[in-house]
């Protein structure tokens, strides 16, 4: 029983290409990240990505990179 919560736990967390994109050696294919790296990597991408950087997805990431250099201050945190 505890395998099917396993498995149905899995599905829930879902998988994905890994990123950076890699390619496996022996078999050429895509890397696929899973559960918990996958949505870590996922965060990853959103707060990295400038607003406007993907041309058809003008809404898709965060404006952190505004934030880059200035001093840190009580309004900044």
């Amino acid at each position: 029983m505890d395998k099917i919560a396993d498995k149905k736990e899995n599905v829930f967390l879902g998988s994905g290409w890994a990123f950076p994109v890699s390619f496996s050696a022996g078999n050429h294919q895509v890397n696929i990240s899973a559960n918990e790296t996958n949505i870590n990597e996922s965060i990853n991408i959103i707060l990295n990505t400038r607003k406007g950087e993907r041309t058809l997805e003008s809404n898709f990431g965060s404006g952190l990179q505004q934030f880059m250099f200035r001093k840190i201050d009580n309004t900044l945190k």
